[in-house]
């Protein structure tokens, strides 16, 4: 992304107050990213490469336990 990172994009959408439950699908897998990205608010984080049925379980997760 050419103006943000996916940090700044979580903080902003913590900062509007806006309540979505959010997946991260990234090739960064260091410890300390995804804990980074957990407080901020992530639902689930997921390492690529991964198969679109991963994707769409974890989506169907994360749905449920959210609406």
């Amino acid at each position: 992304m050419p103006n943000m990172d996916g940090f700044q994009v979580l903080a902003h959408v913590n900062e509007q107050r806006i309540d979505l439950p959010i997946i991260v699908l990234s090739a960064l897998s260091k410890r300390e990213t995804v804990v980074k990205a957990m407080g901020l608010g992530v639902k689930s984080y997921l390492i690529k490469p991964i198969q679109p049925e991963g994707i769409r379980r974890k989506a169907i997760e994360v749905l449920r336990m959210n609406f």
